[in-house]
């Protein structure tokens, strides 16, 4: 004998939402495992002219190491990884400078781009990554660096001014010696390391700790600190006049200025 289970209101919503995500998770873990199996790789060579003063470089994800070179070309190496999808590399010169854009074209499945980049002295260099580290080395122009889930890394930046915004992952730069430097952080530590005494330093931290070490001296610093959440040491001489100014802002997470 058969019971008939009575079709309620609550089980025909109860199917109406179940059916249809249970076959969109099906298809979705096919989809993937279908990409899985179809990965591919191509190498890639840049070899720019860059006219302008600015280089805009962007990856969707990867791993990215940026450096200074000799010339007045952006020279890039590395490897592109693909599932099913060819992704594309798509470079602009114009009168103004060079764009290069490395574009992921599948939903799921593996895609990176893994870059050694070459920048010409003292450009204006705007650096995105989507997903992965970002790596900074020598630059002596103005920096803007940004990663949306990865760490951001450098060392020896001279630039007038630079800037960091990492959304998810540490900031960790030594050596710097421009004039103007800021930072934004949505989850992670934020470590700035000065050579040379900086004008303006300006860092805004969601969720983390900030570490601000200044070159050891007698310079006098404006210091504004302020953790929501957290403890500040500040172990730098202070003048309320000072014309070097060090703004920290941190939601969660302890402050420590020093040299």
């Amino acid at each position: 004998m058969i019971n008939h289970v009575p079709l309620t209101r609550g089980r025909v919503v109860a199917l109406a939402i179940g059916v249809p995500l249970a076959l969109i998770i099906i298809g979705w873990n096919a989809l993937t495992a279908v990409a899985f199996a179809g990965q591919g790789s191509y190498p890639v060579r840049l070899n720019l002219p860059v006219h302008g003063g600015t280089v805009n470089f962007s990856v969707d994800a990867g791993n990215v190491t940026v450096s200074q070179t000799a010339g007045d070309r952006l020279v890039a190496t590395g490897t592109a990884h693909y599932s099913l999808v060819h992704s594309a590399v798509i470079r602009q010169v114009t009168a103004s400078g060079v764009s290069v854009s490395s574009q992921c074209r599948f939903v799921t499945g593996q895609c990176s781009f893994d870059y050694r980049v070459g920048l010409p002295a003292g450009v204006h260099a705007v650096l995105a990554n989507g997903s992965g580290n970002l790596t900074l080395r020598g630059l002596s122009g103005y920096v803007n660096a940004a990663d949306g889930s990865g760490d951001i890394a450098g060392t020896g930046l001279s630039g007038p001014q630079v800037a960091f915004e990492a959304g998810s992952g540490n900031i960790t730069v030594s050596g710097l010696a421009s004039a103007d430097v800021s930072a934004s952080n949505g989850s992670g530590n934020t470590t700035l390391t000065f050579t040379k005494v900086p004008r303006r330093v300006t860092v805004n931290a969601s969720s983390g700790n900030v570490q601000v070490v200044l070159p050891r001296g007698r310079t006098l610093y404006q210091v504004h600190a302020v953790a929501s959440a957290g403890n500040t040491v500040i172990h730098v001489p202070r003048s309320s006049v000072s014309p070097y100014v060090i703004n920290v802002n941190d939601g969660s997470g302890d402050i420590l200025v020093t040299h």
